[in-house]
Formats: C-alpha cells, structure tokens, sequence
C-alpha cells in the first residue's frame, strides 16, 4: 500500500483563488439580509434566467433545451450522459476541448497541476463508473473553497489552523486540488486513502490535525489503529465524506475519537451541496450561497413535501465558467423542512440498477432498496451482483453482533427482492469480512455493484 503524504502547508493564497474567496464572502454578507424564503425565490429566478441566456449563447445548452422553453417553470434537466457527450459544446468559449482534458488527465499527476493558468480539469467517473471530464476556472474554484471554509470548517473550528485530508492523492482529482488551494488558508497535509491505518495514523500523532476530512471508514480504522497502540487521538473537528455514514460507524468514531463526525455532501462537478451542522440531527444544510438545490420526482416534478424522496438536481449560481443548469448528480434525498433549506443525508442512488434474471423472467432493480436495509450487529454492507441470477452480501459485524446476523442480513434482502418482484430464482449468498475494501478507482466503498460484463468501461 501506498503510505505518501504531502503537504502543502501555509502558503500565499493564489490570486485567482483569492479573488474567488473575496467574491464569495461579499455575496454571502449580502444574502444574509434576504430571507430565507425569498432566498429561494431569487435563486429560482436566477436559474430561469440564466437559462435562457445560456440557450442563446452557449452551444450545449441550446443543444439540450431544443425546442422546449427555458423560460417556463421547469428548465429541463441536464444529465450526466449530456455533459459527457456534449463536453465541447457546453465548454464552448473557454478554450477547452474534450481531447485536452483526457490528455491531460494522462500525464504524470503532480499536486497543484492544472490545465492552464485559469481552469482546473478532472476526469470524474463518481459512483457511476462512467468517465466524465470536468472543468472549473479557478476562481470559481476559490468561491466554492471559501463557502466551504466558511461552514465546514470555521462554523465548528473557528480557531483551526491545522488540516489532515486523507484522499485520492494519486491523480488529478478535486478532493486533492481543493486541499492543495486551502494551503492558503490552513497548514494542510495530504494522505493516501489506501495506506494502512498504522501508517495513517503516525501521520495523525505528527501532525495533531485540528481538522480531519476523510472517508468514514477511515475514521472508524484510524480509531481502530489508536486504540490497539493505546494512544489518544487529538481533539479534531470529524469531516466525513464520500460515503454513506452509518450509524454503528457513527458510534464507533465517535468512542474512539471523543468527537461525533460530521457528514459533508459534494460532488466533483457541483462543488458542497450540504453539510450537517449538528452531528446529532441526520440532516445537511445546503449551500445556498453557491446553489439552487431541487429535488424531482420520477416526473421531473419539484418534490417540497419534507420526507418524501426525490432526485438531487443543483444548479451552480456561483460559477461563472461552465455553469451546472439544473444538473441531475445521481443521489436521491428528502427536504427535512418546509423551507427547503435541510436535505437528508442522500439515501442511495438512482443510476444504480441490477438486471436480475429471476424464474418470471428479468427484472431491474433500483439500487434504494437494497441500499436501505437495516439489520442490528451490522456496521456496514456491500451487495456484489456477481452474475446474472446472483447476488454476494458482504458485511462486517459490529462489536455486538450475534451469530445469526448473517442469516437475518440475506433473509433482509431476499425481502427486499421478492418486494420487487423477484421472489424466487436469484441465489443470494452472505460473506462475513473483517472490513469492507474500498473501490481502487473512487476509494469508496460503493455499497451495491451491478455485474459488469466485459468491457463494460469506456476511455474518457
């Protein structure tokens, strides 16, 4: 395993980043005197009207609206697949292609690389394992870096000077270049996901983090690892992102550290949607100072009941470069309050579907019922369809966990299959672990993963 580290420590705050976080402060300190609901409408009617200017000038969105009206209530929805395909015209009037992104995503990866003196590129494949090139002007970058210090990391720790990310720090990624442009702000350091615990750990001891981002898996085995050495963690503001957090990994991390994690919710393409400001509440706050979050029923209607799920759509008020319309990230969540400021913690997936060969014939099942199953002396799950009439379950087992935890895990999810109408002919099997492995290529540990026949993958 990889045990490198980097770090990026306190720095002159890049001038295009600077003035990204100055603009974004200045916005922040007007929207404040507006409230909360008229918030809302104002972001409403950004979206409309940015849209229609986009459908004028912009070749990917005039390509995507066609002949509908972005000037009505219901802007279409852009999809991942529309970006991926379309990238050049939707970058049309930056000076970016397609093919400049993918080259340069091949080369030597080195921190703080960029494509040019004002973007940033990422080649980002997510949760959905489909290639997806990205771009950011680094100003915009900077505006997003600062809302996210805002909240994030001063709401809790106004006093941080120290910050610990452990990531994907092989390759150009946005985890990484947000940290390496907050070296500005915070002496950062920069750790492989991938390394043992043991190792990740020293790095911890050395550097005393005020503030720790990582993966909660990385958290629950960091507390693990100091607990077997009989040392005490340091008193550190949690970030946990890029996973679900479940709620035996919530208690473990929070025993081992003395300190609750809290959820962070972002994509690569967006930028933060949310965070949980109280880590005893399931719930985030969205970043209204940067987005317009909706969610869409299976109609492509707003859903503004509280508890009701719909698909997470954003839309980048923010950015001036390449901006997200209405762009459609994948998560399914449900509004926590009337005012449609509070998301749930993303209850799974609606790009996820396994294809199962059942004895009535095939059926598709969306990855939210499977990904929603609860089953005490269970920490977490995975479920591998590893053929076309099989499913693998792998767990691991809390410190409580009793001896039928596994039987009661697979008769779970034989429910949920025969609920969908496959009650007979998938073989479902269960696998006791020790832990579950994160994915190589997004260091997630994905938690339903259809069955990918050979050559599945495409190049960017």
């Amino acid at each position: 395993m990889m045990t490198a580290q980097w770090t990026a420590g306190r720095s002159s705050m890049e001038e295009l980043v600077a003035e990204g976080f100055a603009r974004q402060r200045a916005y922040r300190a007007e929207l404040a005197a507006v409230p909360t609901a008229q918030r809302r409408r104002c972001a409403e009617r950004a979206v409309r009207t940015r849209a229609r200017r986009l459908r004028g000038e912009n070749p990917g969105y005039a390509r995507l609206y066609g002949e509908a009206s972005p000037a009505s209530t219901q802007v279409p929805v852009l999809e991942k697949r529309h970006l991926a395909a379309w990238f050049d015209d939707f970058a049309a009037g930056t000076g970016v292609s397609r093919a400049e992104v993918a080259e340069f995503a091949g080369r030597p990866f080195r921190l703080g690389s960029r494509l040019d003196t004002y973007h940033l590129a990422f080649s980002s494949s997510g949760s959905s394992d489909e290639p997806l090139p990205v771009l950011h002007h680094v100003r915009d970058f900077g505006r997003s870096l600062e809302a996210f210090v805002a909240r994030g990391v001063r709401g809790a720790r106004p006093d941080a000077e120290r910050l610990l990310y452990i990531g994907l720090i092989d390759r150009h990624n946005g985890g990484n270049a947000w940290m390496y442009y907050l070296g500005g702000h915070l002496d950062v350091v920069l750790a492989d996901v991938f390394a043992a615990p043991e190792s990740l750990l020293d790095v911890v001891l050395e550097h005393r983090p005020d503030v720790v981002l990582t993966r909660p898996h990385v958290l629950r085995a960091l507390a693990e690892a100091a607990a077997e050495r009989g040392v005490a963690l340091p008193a550190a503001h949690l970030l946990s992102v890029g996973e679900a957090l479940q709620p035996e990994q919530r208690r473990e991390i929070t025993a081992g550290w003395g300190s609750p994690p809290h959820n962070s919710y972002s994509t690569v393409e967006t930028g933060p949607i949310g965070y949980q400001e109280d880590a005893t509440v399931d719930e985030l706050t969205v970043y209204d100072d940067l987005h317009l979050v909706e969610l869409l029923d299976v109609g492509g209607m707003p859903v503004t009941e509280p508890g009701v799920p719909g698909r997470v759509v954003v839309s980048t008020l923010y950015r001036d470069v390449l901006p997200l319309i209405r762009y459609r990230v994948g998560d399914v969540a449900s509004w926590r309050d009337a005012e449609l400021t509070r998301l749930s913690f993303p209850h799974g997936r609606d790009t996820t579907v396994l294809r199962l060969r059942c004895s009535g014939g095939t059926v598709e099942l969306p990855e939210l019922p499977l990904w929603s199953v609860v089953v005490p002396g269970v920490r977490q799950y995975q479920v591998v369809q590893t053929g076309p009439e099989s499913l693998l379950v792998r767990y691991e087992p809390s410190s409580a966990a009793a001896a039928a935890t596994g039987t009661t895990l697979r008769d779970a999810v034989v429910s949920r299959l025969a609920a969908a109408g496959c009650d007979a002919g998938v073989g479902v099997t269960v696998e006791r672990v020790a832990a579950l492995l994160p994915d190589r290529v997004s260091g997630k540990i994905k938690r339903v993963v259809p069955w990918r026949p050979a050559g599945h993958h495409r190049p960017l």
